[in-house]
C-alpha cells in the first residue's frame, strides 16, 4: 500500500470520527448514562453581576445596558460592569458617561486589549456583592427571562458555569442561519449529561465567582478556561437552551471574527499548556481533542484528503469518484458563499462548513503570528541579533 494511501485513509477515518464518530458516540453516551439529578439548594434570586465588555462599540453602550435592566429579574439584585476593552473610538467616554448616570453601575477600562479571561478574574477581585457572574456580548437582544433562567441553573451546587444560546434574529433571511450553532448546542447538551459540556457559547454565559477567580487571565479561549477552571473546582459546565440572546444584523460579521477569536484560543491554550494534549493530565481529553482540536485542523485534514486523492486519482476508479466530489463540493460552496441567495438547505450545509473552516485556518494563523513574535521567541531572537 503506497503512504499517499496509507495518509488518504487516515485523514478519512479523522474526519469521520470528527464530524460523525464522535456526535454519534456522544448521543448514545448521552443516553445510555444515568440522567444527572441536581442537588438544588433554595428558591431565592441570587445577585448577578452582568459583565458588558465594549471594544470599539459606541453606539452600543446605551442599548445594552438598558437591555440588561429590561429583563424580567428584580432590579435591586443585579449589577452592571461596563467594560472598555482598549477602545480607539468614543466608546470610554459613553461607558463612564453611562456609569455615572446609571444605577448599580461600574465600568473598569483598559488601555490595551485584553483577553476575557482578565476581565472575569478583575471581575472577580474587585468589591461586587455578586457570586454569579453573567458575560454578555454588547448588542444581544435579550429575552426577558434570560438572567433568571441563569439564576435558576445555579440551583445546583454542582454546575461552575452556564451556557446560554446567542442565535440569528429570526428576521434575518434564512440563507445568514448558521445550521452549525444548533448543531453545536445539542452536542453540548447531551455532553453536559453524561459529564460537562467542554466550552459553550462565548456571547452569552454564566459563571460562579469562584471559577471567575481561577479562570487564567491570559486566555482568548475564555469559555475553555472557565471550563478548565470548573473542572478543577470539581464542578461542570451546563448548558441552558431558554437562555437565548438574539444577534442583530450588524453583528454577524463580529460572530465570524468571534469564531476566529476562540478558535485562536484554542491554539494558545495549547501552546500554553500542552499538557493539554496527554490524556493522563487532561481530564476532559477526549472531549477537547474530538470537540475542539480536531475540528480546529480539520481544513488542513481535508486539503490533504485532496492531495492524497488527486495522487491517487489514475490508480482507483474510487479515488478518481472522490477527487472529483471533492472539487464539485468545493466550487458549489464557494458558488453558494458568494451569492446566498442560491444556498438551499443542503448547499447551506457547504457554506457555514467553509465558514468554519476559514475560520479554522485565520484562527491557526492567528495563533501562530503571537507565537513567532511573542518575547523570547525564535523568531524574536533571530532578528535581535
Amino acid at each position: 500500500m503506497q503512504l499517499a494511501e496509507i495518509t488518504f485513509w487516515a485523514f478519512a477515518i479523522i474526519l469521520c470520527w470528527t464530524f460523525i464518530g464522535y456526535p454519534v458516540a456522544v448521543i448514545l453516551l448521552g443516553y445510555l448514562t444515568p440522567r444527572h439529578r441536581p442537588k438544588l439548594s433554595g428558591e431565592h434570586l441570587p445577585p448577578l453581576l452582568v459583565i458588558i465588555p465594549f471594544r470599539n462599540k459606541q453606539a452600543m453602550v446605551k442599548s445594552s445596558h438598558d437591555a440588561v435592566f429590561a429583563a424580567d429579574y428584580p432590579k435591586e439584585l443585579l449589577q452592571i460592569l461596563l467594560v472598555d476593552n482598549g477602545s480607539r473610538d468614543d466608546t470610554r467616554r459613553r461607558v463612564i458617561e453611562t456609569t455615572s448616570t446609571r444605577f448599580n453601575t461600574r465600568a473598569i477600562l483598559f488601555e490595551k486589549p485584553v483577553p476575557r479571561g482578565r476581565i472575569l478574574k478583575e471581575a472577580a477581585q474587585s468589591h461586587f456583592q455578586a457570586e454569579i457572574f453573567v458575560m454578555i456580548e454588547p448588542g444581544l437582544s435579550l429575552t426577558p427571562s434570560v438572567l433568571r433562567k441563569f439564576a435558576q441553573a445555579f440551583r445546583d451546587s454542582g454546575v461552575g458555569a452556564v451556557g446560554g444560546r446567542a442565535i440569528f434574529h429570526p428576521r434575518l433571511h434564512a440563507a445568514r442561519q448558521w445550521w452549525w450553532h444548533s448543531a453545536e448546542l445539542f452536542i453540548q447538551k447531551i455532553e453536559a449529561q453524561f459529564e460537562t459540556s467542554i466550552g459553550c457559547c462565548p456571547m452569552l454565559y454564566a459563571v460562579r465567582r469562584e471559577i471567575a477567580e481561577i479562570t487564567d487571565p491570559r486566555e482568548e479561549a475564555d469559555t475553555l478556561a472557565v471550563t478548565f477552571a470548573a473542572c478543577a473546582r470539581g464542578k461542570v459546565v451546563r448548558i441552558e437552551p431558554e437562555a437565548i440572546g438574539f444577534v442583530s444584523k450588524s453583528d454577524i460579521d463580529t460572530e465570524f471574527h468571534r469564531l476566529i477569536d476562540s478558535c485562536a484560543g484554542v491554539i494558545f491554550a495549547v501552546i500554553r499548556k500542552p499538557w493539554l494534549l496527554v490524556p493522563v493530565l487532561n481530564p476532559l481529553w477526549w472531549q477537547f481533542t474530538s470537540h475542539m482540536l480536531l475540528r480546529i485542523f480539520s481544513p488542513f485534514v481535508f486539503l490533504g484528503l485532496l492531495f492524497c486523492s488527486i495522487i491517487l486519482a489514475d490508480e482507483s476508479r474510487f479515488m478518481l469518484t472522490v477527487c472529483i466530489t471533492q472539487f464539485t463540493l468545493h466550487f458549489l460552496g464557494l458558488l453558494c458563499a458568494a451569492f446566498p441567495r442560491l444556498s438551499v438547505f443542503p448547499l447551506r450545509l457547504l457554506v457555514d462548513v467553509y465558514r468554519l473552516n476559514v475560520a479554522s485556518v485565520m484562527g491557526f494563523w492567528k495563533a501562530l503570528a503571537w507565537f513567532l513574535t511573542k518575547p523570547g521567541s525564535p523568531l524574536v531572537r533571530h532578528r535581535l541579533r
